[in-house]
């Protein structure tokens, strides 16, 4: 529901009718606001019709007292739709009305023809209507009521084409009445006349319910703010936990890559073990024929230290030149250590199949060449 179909309903008017035997029913409900509208019989109301322009406050007035003056009732009440063209007037007997509702009811009169839905065309329509009693002719032009008769049984030939003439419209092509219909009643506007008259009417009669509206607006916009902030929150809570829910598979995925860059990292502080075992690899097929036993390892930034024992060491040189032919091996030295203990030292890089290396020239191809 929009803003503005919440306020119609708000201060929409409850709608009743008043038969002529006194009977209230009801026709519509209303609003907090919209108080209660007593909808008149037709036949108890007196139709006239002021060409003229009555839209301002001043002129309005002007033909109330026209009206009130010329009324054949002794107390008389009075209900007034201005148009373009002029206005409508209906007048009834207060004390008709006052003998079946209390006097300070608080309730708005209306006669029901002033509810029947208007027609707006510039030619003259002609339209026979079912009241709560009764029928009632209409001759709408311009958009106003101009002439309204109210019969209590359905006219006949001689009464329509009087009706007709009362219109100032030719009843030869009218010999006999149109169908009678039935029209629904509809809602009065909020504002009906003038706005300074009826701002003053209807702060009168609504003053209470104004005083507790303009009482109770700032609590109400605090509490209203406060639920919009409470569903806010959680709204906004329940989008949150089903995010984390749907974000678990996205976290250990997560944590499981946390942990394999944490091995990685660590393999990497450790040096390259493939390299590392290939190096080895390579040094026992280049020194297979020379007595010597690991003893201890030191590997760090491709630099490898081999502590080697046994009858081999003294034959230190071919040991450097067998490694600096591998290509693994680079920049080998021999350090002696401690008893029959050497040190061997080099430059690890990345391993290359021993049938691939290249071959070194023998002793007999030296000479050959």
């Amino acid at each position: 529901m929009t803003l503005r179909q919440s306020l119609n309903h708000l201060f929409r008017p409850a709608l009743e009718a008043l038969h002529e035997d006194g009977r209230v029913t009801a026709l519509q409900s209303g609003g907090f606001f919209g108080g209660s509208v007593l909808v008149l019989p037709r036949a108890w109301c007196r139709h006239q019709f002021f060409p003229g322009d009555f839209q301002n406050t001043k002129a309005l007035q002007a033909l109330q007292l026209k009206v009130q003056f010329n009324t054949p009732f002794k107390n008389p009440g009075l209900y007034l739709r201005a148009g373009t063209s002029g206005a409508s007037v209906w007048t009834w007997d207060q004390d008709t009305v006052f003998a079946h509702i209390p006097p300070k009811s608080g309730k708005r009169l209306i006669p029901e023809s002033a509810l029947f839905p208007a027609i707006n065309a510039p030619d003259s329509q002609i339209r026979k209507l079912a009241c709560l009693s009764g029928v009632e002719g209409q001759i709408w032009k311009d958009g106003s009521l101009k002439t309204s008769r109210w019969w209590a049984q359905e006219p006949n030939a001689r009464d329509w084409q009087a009706f007709l003439k009362a219109g100032r419209l030719s009843p030869d092509n009218q010999e006999q009445p149109i169908k009678t219909t039935k029209a629904d009643i509809t809602t009065p506007p909020f504002i009906d006349g003038p706005l300074l008259p009826w701002l003053k009417k209807s702060i009168t009669a609504n003053l209470v319910p104004i005083v507790l509206l303009l009482f109770l607006a700032p609590f109400t916009y605090q509490l209203t703010q406060w639920g919009a902030a409470l569903w806010l929150e959680r709204h906004y809570q329940g989008q949150s936990a089903q995010k984390r829910q749907s974000a678990q598979p996205l976290l250990a995925d997560r944590r499981d890559a946390l942990s394999a860059i944490g091995s990685i990292n660590t393999a990497m502080s450790l040096g390259d073990e493939s390299l590392l075992l290939h190096a080895l690899m390579e040094w026992v097929r280049v020194l297979d024929g020379f007595e010597l036993e690991i003893s201890r390892l030191q590997f760090s930034d491709n630099k490898l230290a081999v502590y080697a024992s046994g009858e081999g060491q003294s034959k230190a040189p071919q040991i450097v030149e067998a490694l600096e032919n591998s290509p693994v091996w680079s920049d080998v030295s021999l350090q002696p250590s401690v008893g029959n203990t050497v040190i061997v030292r080099g430059i690890l890089h990345a391993f290359t199949s021993p049938e691939a290396a290249p071959k070194q020239p023998t002793a007999n191809s030296d000479q050959g060449a």
